[in-house]
């Protein structure tokens, strides 16, 4: 997960168990669902909604842990392109056709 998760800024049941991944701090589930909205009011970011009306949002990850995180993200609308590899772009495509 996300920089503020890892020093343990973050430390929530509602992360540890629901957050696959965030944009900008911004924490979300697999089904692209806010999973810790309650630090939103405090982050210096662009809220989810400036992400989502963005011309183009690119999220950058690669490998197996980072596929539930780039799946949820594009469901959240929090990025539009993907730069990754082409195993880790199989992988979303069949965790998307799996759901």
């Amino acid at each position: 997960m996300g920089p503020l998760y890892e020093v343990e800024y973050l430390r929530d049941e509602t992360l540890t168990t629901t957050a696959v991944g965030d944009v900008c701090a911004h924490y979300f589930d697999a089904a692209g669902r806010p999973a810790a909205e309650k630090y939103d009011s405090r982050l210096v970011a662009i809220d989810r909604d400036g992400l989502r009306r963005a011309s183009l949002t690119i999220g950058m990850a690669g490998g197996r842990e980072k596929v539930a995180g780039i799946v949820g993200a594009t469901r959240a609308g929090l990025i539009d392109s993907l730069v990754t590899d082409e195993e880790t772009a199989n992988m979303c495509i069949r965790m998307v056709e799996a759901a």
